[in-house]
């Protein structure tokens, strides 16, 4: 929200009063069909971590590979090579099956923790 006033950005449902439920639920009404939100991967990463391009592809490849077995909500976050899944917990047995894979991409293991909404 600091970033869409800082850069004069006009969002059409925020000036209009529409937030994100209502926004889902128009969404449904019109069959209009809803992609999971994604932030750039930059923020799969704790705060003052030095990125580098084998970092984040490591996670991008995991998120990449859950996503073809999980619905809904997925962040795979990288603490220190340590693989941090938040995802339904739901879907946490469905990661669990493939915890093997993630630690063959590069992680040293992995833990699963329920989404954050």
């Amino acid at each position: 929200m600091q970033a869409l006033s800082e850069y004069g950005i006009i969002s059409p449902f925020l000036a209009c009063g529409i937030g994100k439920e209502e926004i889902r639920r128009l969404a449904e009404m019109y069959n209009v069909p809803l992609i999971p939100s994604s932030s750039c991967l930059a923020t799969r990463f704790p705060f003052g971590t030095t990125l580098d391009q084998t970092a984040i592809d490591r996670v991008r490849r995991a998120e990449a590979l859950l996503r073809r077995y999980v619905d809904g909500r997925l962040r795979v976050r990288d603490e220190g090579g340590h693989a941090i899944i938040e995802a339904g917990v739901s879907e946490h047995h469905k990661i669990r099956e493939h915890a093997d894979v993630l630690c063959d991409i590069g992680f040293k293991d992995v833990t699963v923790i329920p989404a954050k909404r």
